[in-house]
């Protein structure tokens, strides 16, 4: 009885010491959960418009909604750093740096690691054990290494007008006296009006600091794989320009653009195994030749790509491809004009996929 009487305490204070052991390595699997929350809201909120105050305040909030335990993680203006993280093969992790363009936002825990902010205690105190959580963690999120397949729509209706009917005859409004399919693009057509907004994407794809590879899938009743993926935007350019200089008529193979795309994706030497795989499908018109959309749209899922589309006008067939996007977790957007046209690819490039990556 003396001997249990003496070692009684001590059990105790071993078993307590155990159980908050247990319990700040739960409320650690918290931080970091909390961190990486707040890092990839940074992260989104930062590559919106490049406010840092609107970054920190996406984290503070993100973490507010992942507490840990009762605690909301503190986070402080110096513990979100802003940088390049790149990847250059399977093999290997992400590399951070915080020089060059920036593509990544990093979390440090150093408000809680200092424990100036907050006062995370056990659940049993122990005399002479001052034991409270101070993690130090680090989350890092990063624009994603991205394989782009860009679709474009070259049936014979982007040579009309928005607003005009693509019935042929007659010839486009704005068309010089004598024009007909085979000649240059009328000015007035929706084809200048895409081009336009392709300057725009690539502005966007270029401002937010992406390692992407771009390839060119234009169709009509046809698909084919025009610019190889790289990023030789001047030979993507050149394609667009040659079709504008002869304009022919033709139909709307949307699926079959999705399967060239897919293909692409999957197949191409340049491919690379470790890049998110999206596709950016724009079209003025209704599927009339080929390969059910929805149908390549179910490969697509199956091969992790995520589809966004664009359509374009009051001709375009806005149910299916809201659909399509649905299916392969990307989103569908309408422009009624070029303008639209540029916000829609603008709002994509925001919407590209946010990794965390360490």
């Amino acid at each position: 009885m003396v001997l249990i009487a003496v070692l009684l305490p001590v059990l105790i204070a071993v078993a307590a010491f155990a159980i908050n052991i247990a319990h700040f390595q739960s409320l650690n699997t918290d931080v970091q959960i909390a961190s990486d929350a707040a890092s990839l809201a940074a992260s989104q909120a930062y590559f919106s418009d490049g406010d840092e105050a609107a970054a920190l305040a996406a984290a503070r909030d993100a973490a507010a909604r992942n507490p840990i335990g009762e605690t909301v993680l503190p986070i402080a203006a110096d513990d979100l750093q802003y940088g390049f993280a790149e990847r250059k093969s399977l093999d290997k992790t992400y590399d951070f740096k915080t020089d060059g363009n920036i593509n990544s936002v990093r979390l440090r825990t150093g408000a809680l690691a200092s424990g100036n902010q907050t006062d995370i205690r056990p659940l049993f105190a122990i005399p002479g054990f001052n034991m409270e959580l101070r993690s130090e963690r680090e989350s890092i999120a990063s624009r994603s290494v991205l394989d782009l397949s860009l679709c474009v729509d070259r049936s014979g209706s982007m040579a009309y007008a928005i607003g005009e009917p693509s019935v042929y005859p007659p010839a486009p409004a704005s068309a010089p006296v004598g024009w007909d399919f085979g000649d240059r693009v009328p000015p007035g057509a929706r084809w200048w009006a895409l081009l336009n907004s392709l300057q725009t994407l690539h502005a966007e794809l270029t401002s937010a600091s992406l390692n992407e590879r771009v390839n060119l899938v234009l169709y009509d009743h046809e698909s084919a794989n025009t610019v190889p993926l790289g990023t030789d935007y001047d030979k993507i350019a050149e394609e667009l320009i040659e079709v504008t200089e002869s304009y022919e008529a033709g139909g709307t193979n949307i699926g079959g653009a999705l399967s060239n795309a897919s293909w692409v994706l999957k197949h191409d030497d340049k491919a690379r195994p470790f890049a998110s795989k999206v596709v950016l499908l724009l079209t003025d018109g209704i599927h009339n030749y080929g390969t059910n959309p929805l149908s390549a749209a179910d490969g697509l899922k199956r091969d992790g790509v995520t589809v966004f589309t664009v359509t374009f006008g009051d001709e375009a067939d806005q149910a299916t491809m809201q659909e399509v996007a649905r299916r392969c977790g990307g989103t569908h957007h309408h422009a009624n004009n070029g303008s639209e046209l540029s916000t829609a690819f603008a709002e994509i490039v925001g919407q590209l996929p946010l990794l965390i990556t360490k």
